[in-house]
This record gives structure tokens, C-alpha cells and sequence, in this order.
């Protein structure tokens, strides 16, 4: 009971916090596992390969192209806690969204994750789900066409995406 009313209150000020002033982060330069929206399919697999993740752990699928700016390709790898997808589009296929499952076993594990991601990217200009961006105004949320960063508490994923709001229900 005790670990429940400490991940409620840690939450509740999570809350209060992403509603100070508080200079946000700016998406568009944020990474996960080093890996930044923008980057090339040979840059997402040389970094992936840095973070210590095998080469017989990275999967790639590349969907038909069916013009240019159509063609999708999915790498996804396993790490040491969680998976990462990342998906890209265009020709050349650049890095238009990324998303990172923890794996958490522990039941407090759930709690401690979102703590580390406040503690990396600081206070969310959103709480519900927790997104940091580059708001236009003090008093207005994220604009649906710059990158954002959202962390999904019930699944446990960190998306980093680019200039659309993904609507995959993570």
C-alpha cells in the first residue's frame, strides 16, 4: 500500500510541476538512447550498435514505396531494459518517430521510471500524458506541427515524435 501512495503523490506533483514556469525542452533536439529525429537508417543502426545492442537484435522492415515521400521502414531492437522502434519515411528514409518500452519487472519499477525521465528531461509542459515540447506561449499547450515528447505511464513508453501527434494509443 505504502509503494501505491508513493507513486500517486509522485505523479500528483509531477502535475503541479508541469504547470510552473519552467523553461521547456525543446523536442526537436531531444534523443532516446541517442537516437534523434532526422537521423539516417545507417546512423539509427551505428548508434544502436554504440548502445551495446547486437546486430542479430535489430530488425529492419521496409514497407512498399509507393512514391517518395511513402516509403516506411520499422528497425526495432531489444535493449538491455526495454525496446525501441524506430520508424522512417522519405527517400532517403530519415527518423520521424521513436519509441522506447521499458521493461519493468518490480513493482515499483513503474514509479522510478517516470522519476528518471523527469530527472533527464525536466518538468512536462503537458501532464496528461506527460509531453514536453516547445509550447508557442507560456499559456498555451504543445502545437500539433513541432516535435514532442510524450511518456505513456500505463505502457511505459517514451515517443519522441515529429511534428504530428501519433494517435497509435501507446
Amino acid at each position: 500500500m505504502r509503494r501505491c501512495v508513493t507513486a500517486g503523490l509522485m505523479l500528483a506533483g509531477l502535475c503541479a510541476v508541469a504547470g510552473s514556469a519552467v523553461a521547456a525542452l525543446d523536442a526537436t533536439g531531444a534523443d532516446i538512447l541517442g537516437l534523434r529525429l532526422d537521423m539516417t537508417e545507417p546512423s539509427v543502426v551505428l548508434i544502436l550498435h554504440r548502445q551495446g545492442v547486437r546486430q542479430h537484435h535489430v530488425a529492419r522492415e521496409a514497407e512498399p514505396c509507393e512514391g517518395p515521400l511513402l516509403c516506411r521502414v520499422t528497425v526495432t531492437a531489444a535493449t538491455r531494459d526495454g525496446d525501441i522502434i524506430v520508424q522512417l519515411s522519405g527517400d532517403p528514409a530519415r527518423v520521424d518517430q521513436i519509441a522506447y518500452r521499458f521493461r519493468t519487472g518490480a513493482p515499483e519499477a513503474p514509479a522510478i521510471v517516470v522519476d528518471a525521465v523527469v530527472r533527464h528531461f525536466g518538468p512536462p509542459d503537458e501532464a496528461s500524458p506527460m509531453t514536453w515540447c516547445q509550447p508557442n506561449a507560456p499559456d498555451r499547450g504543445c502545437a500539433d506541427d513541432r516535435p514532442r515528447l510524450r511518456f505513456f505511464h500505463q505502457s511505459q513508453t517514451l515517443l519522441l515524435s515529429g511534428g504530428r501527434v501519433a494517435a497509435n494509443g501507446w
